[in-house]
């Protein structure tokens, strides 16, 4: 009998590979797992030197001119800031920082997405609320709600007819949009950037 990590009740459903019992007990452990690897970063990088060599100019400078960076050992980045200025000046350098910063903004409202999913999957009280929001839309107005969906097949069908522009994924696109949904646009984005092999193009 598997037990949850957290409130240690009998696990009844999921992969064999789960520990916790539902959504608040998922939270939880994530939780947990921050602040414990929190508290490992905290105890591997020491405070930083007070002189530091530059990976770009290789001269010595005082850690004030070193930005912040809590991945590495020493605590500081490893182009001291004028280094850094002049190299995020690079035209090409400019394009992947700010493609790199919009496959970040993508990957967060994923995860939002999949957090929402996991909510719906695991919560009965907030799964109960979502349906009975949904349908008292469609109560309000069901002729007009079976009217939109009329409408919107039969634009899908005419799109696929004509494709005149299609997805990064092959899917047909109306004028004026260039992604059917966020994944197909961040899967673009990591190909753009360098990010996701050549064959990953149309997968």
């Amino acid at each position: 009998m598997r037990l949850c990590t957290v409130c240690e009740q009998p696990i009844t459903r999921g992969p064999p590979t789960r520990v916790t019992c539902g959504y608040p007990c998922m939270r939880a452990h994530r939780r947990q797992n921050e602040a414990r690897c929190r508290a490992r970063v905290r105890q591997r990088h020491p405070e930083p030197a007070r002189c530091y060599r530059c990976h770009r100019c290789h001269e010595e400078k005082p850690a004030a001119a070193f930005q912040r960076n809590r991945a590495l050992a020493s605590g500081l980045q490893s182009y001291c800031k004028a280094c850094r200025q002049n190299y995020d000046a690079q035209p090409e350098r400019r394009v992947k920082q700010r493609l790199r910063q919009h496959i970040w903004y993508l990957l967060h409202w994923e995860e939002v997405r999949r957090h929402q999913r996991q909510r719906l999957l695991f919560d009965p009280e907030y799964r109960a609320a979502w349906n009975a929001a949904n349908l008292a839309r469609y109560h309000a107005d069901p002729a007009g709600a079976l009217a939109r969906r009329r409408e919107r097949r039969q634009e899908r069908r005419e799109l696929e007819t004509s494709a005149a522009r299609r997805c990064f994924c092959g899917k047909a696109l109306p004028e004026g949009q260039w992604f059917c949904r966020p994944l197909c646009k961040l899967k673009c984005s990591r190909f753009v950037c360098g990010l996701a092999p050549p064959h990953a193009h149309g997968s």
